[in-house]
């Protein structure tokens, strides 16, 4: 009986023979050069623009709020309420002597994590309903 030999066939570990290394530089490629037409566009309009940056200052703030926020802000300090903006509290002090600038900088945290969850629940429930009409 005669031995028959099947030669290997190039295989990529994980099944993953689509993304060989051409196919992956193209979309890679790909990527890129949207990216820079996005950004192109985005750089033209300047009202566009500043809406972008503002942006992304509140993202960095949401996720920098541990690091920036000097005080815990729901610990009420009675011997510091309705204080003035200083250099120990840059927004000043409310009525129970809770630092403003801590409250707006956890408060822009909490407005991020609101919004991407209401986008998250408008694509989850309105991308099927627009695909079933």
């Amino acid at each position: 009986m005669a031995k028959v030999t099947v030669p290997p066939t190039p295989h990529t570990p994980l099944g993953l023979d689509d993304f060989t290394e051409p196919t992956l530089t193209r979309r890679w490629g790909r990527f890129w050069h949207v990216l820079r037409n996005a950004a192109s566009e985005l750089w033209r309009n300047r009202l566009a623009t500043l809406g972008a940056v503002m942006v992304l200052i509140v993202l960095l703030v949401a996720l920098l709020a541990p690091f920036l926020a000097r005080y815990d802000p729901v610990k009420q300090n009675y011997r510091e309420m309705l204080q003035g903006p200083s250099t120990a509290h840059y927004f000043g002090t409310d009525k129970f002597g809770r630092d403003i600038w801590s409250r707006v900088i956890w408060g822009a945290q909490r407005s991020v994590i609101i919004s991407v969850l209401a986008v998250t629940v408008g694509l989850t429930c309105g991308v099927p309903l627009n695909q079933s009409a």
